[in-house]
């Protein structure tokens, strides 16, 4: 029905019975926009668990490659035998404070840190601080072993492979994941095979062996 344009309410007829302006038809109005929300999470196709980065934190699917984690693949993939040891490396502090990536009076080097050791077992070992990952607790947390705050809360994985070897991937930490002597952090995501006595640097000063040890069982 026509409104007066004055805002005396409808007009049963072509004008205003109060003021005598000619009536109009009131304009449509638009709905509001809706506000842009982010993009959900895929869930993983295996177990559910929304995505957080390329491999699922709960079982290990690859969402690169779309591939389940190699434990689903046989039985071989325990890794049995395998130890990691979190130590922390004064050397790796201080070249982080010489290269300006540290504040030796913000963050002090650890004086009374000790040696913790992992016997690696399950499919998959999470490496961070602040005790849970996205996919449930983590396996070695930093808080505990070397109390490093450039550590990631879930900072990088270790993975269990079908032949009981194992590898590391590193999961889109802040800081980066480095191997052995390479100065250059490992690529978000990708997995890496794992020697015996391979040395993972992490943060300020954490470093971990992993370690095969003969005779034991995983």
């Amino acid at each position: 029905m026509p409104h007066c344009p004055a805002g005396h309410g409808p007009a049963p007829s072509d004008r205003c019975g109060v003021c005598g302006v000619g009536a109009v038809e009131p304009a449509e109005v638009a709905a509001p926009a809706e506000e842009g929300t982010p993009p959900a999470r895929p869930p993983c196709p295996e177990c559910g668990l929304v995505r957080f980065g390329r491999f699922c934190e709960a079982c290990g699917y690859d969402f690169t490659t779309g591939t389940p984690h190699p434990r689903t693949r046989g039985p071989g993939a325990r890794g049995g035998g395998w130890v990691a040891v979190v130590d922390t490396d004064l050397d790796q502090y201080r070249s982080m404070v010489e290269r300006g990536l540290l504040d030796s009076e913000a963050v002090p080097f650890p004086s009374h840190a000790r040696q913790h050791r992992t016997v690696l077992h399950g499919w998959q070992v999470t490496i961070g601080r602040g005790g849970v990952a996205p996919g449930g607790a983590l396996g070695i947390d930093l808080d505990a072993c070397s109390g490093d705050p450039a550590v990631s809360h879930a900072h990088a994985a270790l993975l269990a492979r079908a032949d009981g070897s194992w590898a590391v991937a590193d999961l889109g930490s802040t800081n980066g994941t480095t191997l052995n002597g390479d100065t250059v952090p490992l690529a978000s995501g990708t997995e890496v095979s794992l020697r015996s006595e391979d040395r993972l640097r992490m943060g300020a000063w954490t470093v971990i062996t992993v370690r095969h040890e003969t005779g034991r069982d995983g």
